[in-house]
């Protein structure tokens, strides 16, 4: 009968020992399940690339999604993201945005495409004066 009690606290106070140190382990690494981010990848055509985000279409079937990307210093690109060029995006989330980590070039903007946004417009075209003065008026007839 000693042999039973003596045997249910060895194993009570086991498993509330690997359970006691199994928090601790957690407690003791704040965020450390939150600390490494999980890569993903998306693939599309650029619709508009700003210094600050790029943005592109990504086809699910027959249907076309505008996915958005926060770009900052961090983010490498291995060619020029023109509207109309095809890459693909490795990013991660962070705060319910898709932060792009790498921008691959996998085809180039084809070459009838927009200039990108960050170039200056040209001024709009504005006919000239016409060259002729307007007729007088005739004097009624008498």
């Amino acid at each position: 009968m000693i042999w039973r009690v003596t045997d249910r606290l060895t194993t009570g106070l086991a498993g509330s020992l690997v359970l006691a140190m199994a928090m601790m382990s957690m407690a003791g690494a704040p965020g450390a399940a939150h600390a490494q981010v999980k890569p993903h990848q998306a693939t599309g055509v650029v619709a508009a690339s700003v210094p600050a985000q790029l943005v592109i279409l990504k086809k699910f079937g027959r249907n076309q999604v505008r996915w958005t990307f926060v770009v900052n210093p961090k983010t490498a690109f291995d060619g020029k993201a023109a509207k109309g060029a095809r890459v693909r995006i490795v990013y991660h989330e962070e705060k319910e945005q898709r932060i792009a980590d790498r921008v691959k070039i996998l085809e180039p903007a084809p070459p009838g495409a927009a200039p990108p946004a960050t170039a200056i417009k040209a001024a709009p075209k504005v006919s000239p004066p016409p060259t002729h003065a307007p007729k007088p008026a005739s004097a009624p007839p008498t």
